[in-house]
């Protein structure tokens, strides 16, 4: 979106630094070589996201190292410390007509190939379909294409365990569902570090990744939530059944998810992060 702005801003010897918030896949996808080919000549820097994204353009299109900077990106809190989270938690229960008891998974996002929505499902029903898990719903939150809503919802449709699997539109505060959720599942094929990862464990919730999908492995691990083989659903299915049935151990990888949000993924630690490749390249201390 800015590329013609900086080619202006570079004809005016003003410095530019770019926030590259993407991977090359949908860089291609969208026909945009060009335009990153462009901001590698024109940006003095450029920031990304994640070392995931920083190497993913370094190898496709040959960006300069030295100019490349990563800011974890920061979630702005949105009134969380107003919030009642056990009033959240039967609200939405009642919302979603379920027990006050059931145990919620949560996912958000575009319905889209990339955020991995049937992979979403694929866990769900893997999960679902275990002893010991009648007490589990599994809630997708986002919007999508005509197309693309219209095969998950058949999917779900085709699943014995459909009534425990509830597929929401988008709405203008999630905080709600994830101050009831449980645990969170990421199931996003490329993503080069989703905000809402950071959401999830700043509200407490263990994460539950696929290894190689993007930037969200560099804040989740073992000590706040689990990281599983590229794709591979039914690992997937086995660390969120797991978790599930050990609310002490979901209960302190929560607890350290948040700790981890609150120490480096505040919206203040990406603005003072931004700021100071801005000061740097500029020569302003």
């Amino acid at each position: 979106a800015c590329a013609a702005a900086s080619r202006v801003c570079r004809g005016m010897d003003i410095p530019v630094v770019h926030l590259i918030n993407e991977l090359p896949t949908t860089v291609e996808s969208n026909g945009w070589e060009d335009l990153v080919v462009d901001i590698g000549v024109t940006a003095r820097r450029m920031v990304f996201v994640s070392d995931f994204s920083r190497q993913a353009f370094v190898d496709r299109f040959g960006l300069a190292q030295s100019r490349c900077a990563i800011v974890h990106p920061g979630w702005l809190e949105n009134g969380q410390a107003k919030r009642n989270p056990e009033q959240d938690r039967s609200r939405v229960r009642r919302e979603l007509s379920i027990p006050e008891e059931a145990i919620i998974v949560l996912g958000c996002g575009q319905i889209h190939p990339r955020k991995g929505v049937d992979l979403f499902v694929q866990t769900a029903a893997s999960v679902l379909s275990r002893e010991g898990m009648e007490s589990v719903h599994f809630v997708w939150i986002g919007d999508g294409t005509a197309d693309d809503t219209r095969w998950i919802t058949h999917d779900i449709a085709s699943l014995a365990c459909r009534d425990r699997i509830h597929l929401l539109n988008s709405r203008p505060d999630v905080h709600p569902y994830f101050e009831a959720a449980d645990l969170y599942v990421l199931s996003s094929r490329e993503d080069p570090y989703p905000i809402v990862c950071v959401q999830a464990m700043a509200s407490g919730l263990p994460v539950v990744t696929f290894e190689g999908s993007g930037g969200a492995t560099e804040a989740v691990s073992e000590t706040n939530g689990a990281v599983v083989p590229f794709l591979d659903t039914a690992a997937m299915a086995d660390a969120v059944a797991a978790l599930v049935t050990d609310p002490e151990r979901r209960a302190a990888l929560g607890a350290a998810a948040r700790k981890h949000a609150e120490d480096s993924c505040s919206s203040r630690h990406h603005f003072d992060g931004v700021m100071d490749v801005i000061a740097s390249t500029c020569g302003v201390d």
